[in-house]
């Protein structure tokens, strides 16, 4: 069974990213999951695991701000490996080109950057049941935003050779909720000590 998990807390200037991510991500058929992280600061490492707690054998984990193709997904779905990346670039939207897209369907011609460490281990994958409880889902001590795909990609690493697939990420342009990245220090600490 496979299935779409995305950590999600409803805000109002999120809602229409979402709605969007949402529909674009039905097309593939799949059943859709979100979940919370009941904690007063939101947490996306929580929110995954919430979501995550459910039957499945492969799940397509997505973030409620971000795209790839649909076809990128398809073919991560295809290749035989317990961790595949449906992109090896990123693309952030400014707020301009997100109400773009938003409101006329249109995508920026700008370049893309390569998808290296730090913008490189979130967004859209495709992660085997078998590799989650392996890794026992994400670290639910990674508070808020920040370092938690990270940490989830280097332990991946230690038990698997995760893979990429080409083509572009976007991610659509929010405005940053200050509580929401209060922690961030802190999680890079957790990080570096785990991980050097």
């Amino acid at each position: 069974m496979i299935v779409v998990l995305v950590p999600w807390r409803p805000t109002p200037d999120r809602e229409p990213l979402w709605q969007w991510v949402h529909q674009h991500l039905s097309r593939l058929g799949y059943p859709i999951h979100t979940g919370d992280s009941d904690t007063e600061i939101f947490s996306l490492a929580r929110g995954f695991n919430a979501a995550a707690d459910r039957p499945w054998d492969k799940a397509i984990l997505s973030e409620a701000d971000v795209f790839v193709d649909l076809t990128q997904i398809t073919e991560a779905l295809e290749v035989p490996a317990d961790l595949t990346y449906c992109y090896d670039a990123h693309l952030r939207l400014d707020p301009g080109e997100t109400d773009q897209l938003l409101h006329r369907s249109v995508l920026p011609r700008r370049h893309p950057t390569a998808a290296q460490s730090r913008m490189g281990s979130n967004g859209v994958r495709v992660v085997t049941r078998r590799l989650w409880d392996q890794l026992t889902g994400y670290d639910p001590g990674f508070v808020g935003w920040g370092a938690e795909d990270n940490d989830f990609l280097a332990r991946a690493r230690a038990l698997t050779d995760p893979k990429r697939i080409p083509g572009i990420m976007y991610e659509l342009h929010h405005e940053r909720d200050p509580s929401y990245l209060a922690a961030v220090g802190e999680n890079r600490r957790r990080l570096q000590v785990r991980h050097g």
